[in-house]
């Protein structure tokens, strides 16, 4: 087994690929979970009817799906909520941009969150590194890695987005069965040669600064003049000015005292009108519901979006 996993992180494990059903193989794998994970943790399960198949193997995408709930169990030690979910996603150039060895393109996002005890960003930086574990003499430090392995030999990608005290979101992409690769790396974006003369403006707060940028660069192309500030309190400091703000666009949650609920009670303070949307690194089914009170919407994983989605919408948001 440990020579199997080594194998799998160094993308020289043998695959034999199959075309898989997501929603078929995703249903059998929350069975198998139901018996392993013990009755402490609830087990909620969100397949998109249009999500495609794929072509992988079958040991190795099971095994990953265990490694990742396992992995979720244990970050829940007095109980939880794990969440499953698959769905059709498209990562364009702007988010490939920002992480190694990503291709743009399509791909069928296999999720599993939790509502564990999240992990720091320290963490989170090594936590698909061989023989890296955060659980002592309990762990190995391999399952992660195999995931990494396998996601990176199918020609996909995994990724991991985590809370402390919240929870913690592994995303696995992997290509649908007929989908061509990009023959070449993924390109930056020529900001100015994009930007759009529409009028419009933005109060753009997110702690995270690769996916700050990303959004921010998605937002440029639609036509926004982008102000952007990592703490909720600079971004009061923009409300207070006598600046134009048509749209405050934040996490729900933040560093520093404020969230992105508090941050957007008091900008509605400041601006009865101001529109406001908030952004989750969680997936759908994770991300709060909107938020009656703020008249805000949730947007989860924005970066995930083309710019025509993400266009489409705000169109509900302007028109508010």
């Amino acid at each position: 087994m440990l020579v199997k996993q080594l194998l799998a992180f160094a993308r020289k494990q043998p695959l034999q690929p199959e075309r898989i059903s997501v929603q078929e193989r995703s249903l059998k794998t929350v069975s198998l979970l139901e018996s392993v994970l013990g009755g402490k943790i609830k087990i909620q399960h969100s397949v998109d009817t249009e999500t495609k198949e794929i072509v992988a193997d079958r040991s190795q995408l099971e095994a990953a799906l265990l490694n990742l709930a396992v992995n979720a169990r244990d970050a829940m030690p007095g109980g939880g909520t794990l969440t499953i979910e698959c769905t059709n996603v498209t990562l364009d150039d702007d988010y490939a941009t920002t992480r190694v060895d990503v291709l743009p393109g399509e791909y069928v996002m296999i999720a599993v969150s939790d509502t564990g005890i999240g992990m720091p960003a320290e963490t989170q930086a090594k936590v698909f590194e061989p023989f890296f574990t955060t659980k002592g003499a309990n762990g190995t430090g391999l399952g992660l890695s195999q995931v990494f392995g396998f996601a990176k030999q199918s020609g996909g990608h995994v990724s991991v987005y985590s809370e402390v005290g919240i929870g913690t979101t592994f995303r696995l992409y992997l290509p649908p069965a007929g989908a061509g690769r990009p023959s070449s790396p993924p390109r930056r974006v020529n900001r100015a040669a994009q930007r759009r003369s529409r009028q419009g403006n933005d109060s753009r707060c997110r702690h995270n600064d690769a996916m700050r940028e990303v959004a921010a660069l998605q937002l440029h192309t639609l036509g926004y003049d982008v102000n952007r500030r990592r703490l909720a309190e600079r971004s009061l400091e923009v409300l207070r000015s006598p600046r134009n703000v048509d749209l405050l666009l934040t996490d729900i949650v933040m560093p520093g005292q404020l969230d992105g609920r508090e941050l957007a009670l008091r900008a509605r303070e400041l601006r009865p009108e101001l529109n406001v949307l908030f952004t989750s690194g969680f997936t759908e089914a994770r991300s709060p519901r909107r938020s009656r009170r703020l008249r805000g919407q949730i947007l989860a994983n924005p970066t995930h979006r083309s710019r025509e989605r993400l266009r489409d919408l705000l169109n509900p948001v302007e028109q508010h």
